[in-house]
């Protein structure tokens, strides 16, 4: 089968074009033909996540010895989070909503050195696991051996490189008007027109540092010629049952057309948005959340032809999402996996060409 034009395949943080993912097809294992599609997500296993305590931390290496298990590593081109790994370019952990954080979503690290102002000891007041307030809230916390974290990534001989770890027994809170938060899973039920569909809720899932919380849920629509992201409100919602010990907030509903790629979940104290920068360049407070399940409607009555799959309403696809580093205009996907589905493409302004104001 056939890969459409303008197709872009979802890593974990960042938008790759199907020709680069096919030139480094070698790196991933399971790929075993090109259908034609609409989305195209990679795992080595799906939703392959594994777990378990570190046993000891390498500072120069830069990576986490698994108790009975392998070496994890994070896959960190940037050096954010570790003393940097760029062996592989699009499975990344991502430095701007941090996918390596504690439970509460306070971002965490593995230090350079003994003295790493960026990943500093001291912000861990006593060894092992536990539940404690940062003593500097706008710097990393280290990992330290002890944690039980779990991670998700792929292997390379006899490591995993890892895009996400969460330290699963570290509680990290903050105080006053600082949070932190992650989102765990990005779930969009997907309406279908025909009578004999059975639509999935939306649901997002995650935690904050800060119990005074409250957060809001925008879905990022994005601009076709530009790529400009706004932010379009879906939700405002506070910690389930007013306060909770994990922090946890959850929204589930049904959402029925306008789907985006990602949406954002940002944290709110006494009703106004509160984000800050941090010494590692972070920006708390806020968090991107990739979808990472997408669930059509289910055939509702036996007996009967099953449902269509419905694309119409993502307009990633039938409108496309912008230019790239390069400049390149991602427009929608052609040919359409869907029949009846009329693709309008936008028409852009040539960037090459002046306008009179």
């Amino acid at each position: 089968m056939n890969i459409p034009q303008n197709l872009l395949v979802q890593f974990p943080a960042a938008w790759v074009p199907w020709k680069d993912f096919v030139a480094s097809k070698a790196e991933f294992i399971g790929i075993n033909g090109i259908p034609r599609v609409a989305q195209v997500q990679i795992y080595e296993f799906f939703e392959g996540l594994a777990s378990g305590f570190i046993e000891s931390i390498d500072y120069a290496d830069g990576s986490m010895k698994i108790q009975n298990g392998p070496v994890v590593r994070i896959n960190d081109p940037s050096g954010v989070y570790s003393v940097g790994y760029a062996g592989s370019p699009f499975l990344t952990a991502d430095d701007v909503s941090p996918s390596i954080s504690s439970f509460s979503g306070f971002p965490m690290c593995i230090p350079r050195n003994d003295t790493d102002p960026l990943c500093p000891l001291t912000n861990r007041p006593f060894n092992g696991p536990g539940t404690f307030t940062a003593p500097d809230p706008l710097i990393m916390t280290p990992f330290l051996p002890g944690d039980f974290i779990t991670f998700s990534g792929f292997r390379r001989g006899n490591e995993v490189i890892a895009f996400s770890i969460v330290a699963q027994n570290v509680m990290i809170n903050t105080l006053g008007d600082l949070a932190y938060v992650r989102v765990e899973l990005g779930l969009l039920g997907i309406d279908n027109p025909s009578p004999n569909a059975e639509i999935a809720e939306s649901r997002f899932v995650g935690y904050t540092s800060n119990p005074r919380a409250t957060v809001s849920l925008y879905a990022l629509d994005v601009d076709p010629c530009t790529g400009n992201q706004t932010d379009r409100i879906i939700a405002a919602m506070g910690l389930r049952g007013g306060r909770n010990a994990q922090n946890k907030f959850e929204y589930r509903n049904e959402m029925l057309a306008r789907y985006t790629r990602e949406y954002r979940v940002t944290v709110e104290i006494d009703g106004i948005p509160k984000t800050r920068l941090t010494k590692n360049g972070i920006v708390a407070g806020t968090y991107v959340q990739p979808v990472n399940v997408w669930v059509q409607g289910e055939q509702d009555v036996p007996g009967v032809p099953p449902v269509p799959y419905d694309f119409s309403q993502m307009e990633f696809l039938t409108r496309g999402v912008g230019p790239d580093e390069n400049g390149n205009i991602w427009g929608p996907i052609t040919p359409f996996p869907q029949s009846g589905v009329l693709i309008d493409p936008v028409i852009c302004p040539d960037p090459t060409v002046a306008v009179d104001v």
